[in-house]
């Protein structure tokens, strides 16, 4: 067991040299899981949710966006009297969405990723929903990108 650990973090370190290297990250403990269950307070479920700090730093744009969006409860942002309430308060409790907000190539990564969810019709609407994965993530973008650190800065190219 202990060599396993081992080689689990020499890969961890050795992907974390290259920015590039770094995928989206996948959230260990999620609602549903035993790790989850046994979290007693709500302050102890939002640090599990927390990405770490070295990965955040290391994480491309895109990626860093990418794992905002998989965060395990967006669904909360619909438990508020608005999504703006919601959105806040997600933006309140979860570091990384802050980060992302901050970086230079926000908007571009943004779009970007916008540019991949290709529905354009409803015909079209069930052959395309695998390659978003679920209508809920494009909805997470739809709200990420609402707000005026992308739409404020986009320039007159993307904004058309």
């Amino acid at each position: 067991m202990r060599n396993l650990f081992i080689i689990l973090l020499v890969g961890i370190v050795i992907s974390a040299n290259s920015q590039d290297s770094i995928s989206s990250f996948s959230f260990p403990i999620r609602p549903g899981t035993k790790e989850w269950e046994s979290l007693t307070s709500p302050k102890q479920k939002l640090e599990a949710l927390q990405i770490p700090n070295d990965l955040t730093v290391k994480m491309s744009t895109i990626r860093l966006l990418e794992s905002c969006i998989n965060y395990p409860i967006t669904w909360f942002l619909f438990s508020n009297q608005t999504t703006d309430i919601g959105f806040k308060r997600w933006r309140d409790e979860f570091k990384a969405l802050n980060i992302f907000y901050q970086r230079e190539d926000r908007v571009d990564a943004a779009l970007n990723l916008y540019s991949n969810y290709k529905i354009n019709s409803y015909s079209n609407y069930i052959k395309e929903i695998d390659q978003i994965g679920s209508v809920f993530s494009h909805v997470i973008l739809d709200i990420i990108i609402s707000q005026n650190e992308i739409l404020g800065n986009l320039n007159s190219e993307q904004a058309n």
